[in-house]
């Protein structure tokens, strides 16, 4: 399956025209951090809206910037807030890397605490009756978490620039928009889009498999 991952850095999608160049999922941005009304996602309630007027299976994602186990509670109450009757097809991520670098200006946190945030956030997803996973690139893969911790979520990898995903995911991010990633209605104003296969057809794993 072919999709998309957006955020309110992506504006105002163009849902309409997204769907009719072949889109068939979306992953789309809650929000980052705490649970804090301020770091939701400007455009998650809209594009989760229109994802559902047009039928397109979404899921959504939280970027993380927990560097404490009370952190990631915190995380997860947020994701848990703005799912409040939403019924997302897709499964739940945590968004774990460190972009603008939060954590290493503040002392980034061992492999077993960054694990450990992880499975706390992911227990209390798929405690709500939701599918949940995580998601990284092949750095944090090896050198930051220890993913045989987490093999009870399901994995969504970041890997551009390949012709397949050299470990195996539920959901691969094969490329950016520097990569070649592009998808009409949905690029940033600098041009391009996050593009995503899923290798899984949630729409019908999470009934045959709850």
């Amino acid at each position: 399956m072919k999709g998309i991952d957006v955020s309110e850095h992506n504006g105002y999608v163009d849902w309409d025209t997204a769907k009719a160049a072949g889109l068939q999922f979306a992953m789309i941005r809650c929000g980052y951090g705490g649970d804090i009304e301020s770091q939701d996602d400007a455009q998650f309630e809209r594009n989760v809206s229109e994802c559902e007027r047009l039928g397109i299976p979404w899921g959504t994602y939280l970027y993380s910037y927990a560097l404490t186990t009370d952190n990631a509670k915190s995380e997860l109450a947020h994701v848990l807030r703005l799912l409040e009757g939403k019924h997302p097809q897709f499964p739940v991520f945590i968004d774990m890397e460190d972009a603008d670098d939060y954590k290493a200006k503040r002392g980034m946190p061992d492999s077993e605490t960054l694990t450990e945030i992880m499975k706390i956030f992911c227990s209390g997803v798929k405690d709500a009756g939701y599918l949940a996973g995580y998601y990284v690139n092949l750095d944090w893969y090896k050198n930051y978490i220890n993913p045989e911790e987490l093999s009870d979520y399901l994995f969504w990898y970041a890997r551009p620039g390949l012709d397949e995903p050299d470990k195996t995911c539920s959901i691969w991010q094969s490329e950016f928009p520097g990569t070649g990633g592009s998808w009409d209605g949905a690029n940033i104003s600098s041009g391009g889009c996050d593009m995503d296969v899923s290798y899984v057809d949630f729409t019908t794993w999470k009934q045959d498999n709850t």
